[in-house]
């Protein structure tokens, strides 16, 4: 008997682990460094603007807020930008900001919880010798879903748990 209910209870908590999608808390900080100077133009625009955004961007609850740091090579020192996203998950980076694709950012939840399930950058790269049109570099990160560490964490549990209990 106790073995159908320990086994009934956890198959609940695992279901719920893993399609509810736990979203990231305060305090949950998301960091990634990335160089694609090789990567090839995903077309041109005449519009300037670089930018990043979060994908799949879901606020689970009342008191969202993301604050950014936006650096040009690694994630040290002083950021090229700093602040929290207003109302919409999206970000205009300053004139020449990743120009030569490369740069980090960092990412933490103050308010929320919230999910989002990938980075997306945009970067407009002025064309020479004219500054016209520019060259677009686009590519997304995509960021670990906080409830994959839940799931094996739930699983760790039960190994430990089901030896003691059979």
């Amino acid at each position: 008997m106790k073995t159908k209910w320990f086994v009934t209870v956890i198959a609940v908590l695992g279901c719920n682990a893993s399609v509810s999608g736990q979203g990231f808390i305060p305090g949950d900080i998301v960091t990634h460094h990335f160089n694609m100077g090789s990567l090839t133009p995903t077309g041109q625009s005449f519009l300037s603007e670089s930018y990043l955004r979060l994908d799949g961007f879901t606020p689970l609850g009342g008191g969202m807020s993301v604050s950014y740091e936006i650096f040009e090579g690694l994630p040290t020192g002083a950021p090229v930008t700093a602040g929290t996203f207003g109302g919409a998950p999206y970000l205009t980076l300053p004139l020449g900001t990743w120009a030569d694709r490369e740069g980090s950012f960092r990412l933490t939840v103050t308010g929320g919880p919230v999910d989002f399930s990938g980075v997306a950058i945009h970067i407009a790269v002025p064309t020479t010798p004219n500054p016209f049109p520019y060259n677009v570099y686009e590519f997304t990160i995509p960021v670990p879903e906080p409830g994959s560490v839940a799931l094996l964490f739930l699983g760790l549990v039960t190994a430990v748990l089901s030896r003691r209990l059979l």
